[in-house]
């Protein structure tokens, strides 16, 4: 008789639950107002701080990263007036860096080339009849193709001593 009685309280708890369960999504957004919406949004409500502690904030120490940078920023603002104060005084091909004389004291020359990987693929979604005939005309162009830096060639190093007038 005792599990029937247990039987009968499952029951009784069961439809209490299904009656407090929302039937429609609208019950759902519905907010009761005896919850109180400011004390859910809170992060730390005030009645849970029993110890008294609460989020302090602290300011953070200055970057020395950034005061280099606010060192440097004036003085590239003022190297770029110079350069085009001067470069509106000098003649017109003087500070283009293609145009080298024989009287410039530094020059650095770069030989500077893109090579398109073989696995870099632009279209993946081809058909496979382009592929076989891609395929074939890949490896027919890999005898011919030639690539910067495979030929056996010296690097030339010139040390030029510094002449004045």
């Amino acid at each position: 008789m005792a599990s029937m009685s247990t039987d009968g309280g499952v029951e009784k708890n069961c439809k209490k639950v299904r009656a407090q369960r929302p039937n429609n999504s609208k019950e759902l957004l519905y907010i009761k107002p005896d919850r109180g919406i400011q004390d859910k949004l809170l992060i730390t409500p005030k009645h849970s701080s029993k110890d008294g502690a609460s989020l302090k904030t602290e300011k953070i120490t200055r970057s020395n990263v950034l005061d280099r940078l606010q060192n440097f920023l004036p003085q590239m603002a003022q190297a770029n007036e110079k350069l085009k104060t001067e470069m509106k005084k000098a003649p017109a091909g003087q500070f283009n860096i293609e145009n080298i004389d024989d009287s410039s004291e530094r020059i650095i020359e770069m030989d500077v080339a893109l090579v398109e990987l073989s696995d870099s693929e632009c279209d993946d979604t081809e058909d496979s009849s382009s592929e076989d005939e891609s395929s074939e005309l890949d490896s027919e162009e890999e005898g011919n193709l030639r690539i910067p830096g495979n030929q056996k060639k010296k690097a030339k190093i010139e040390v030029m001593d510094n002449v004045n007038g």
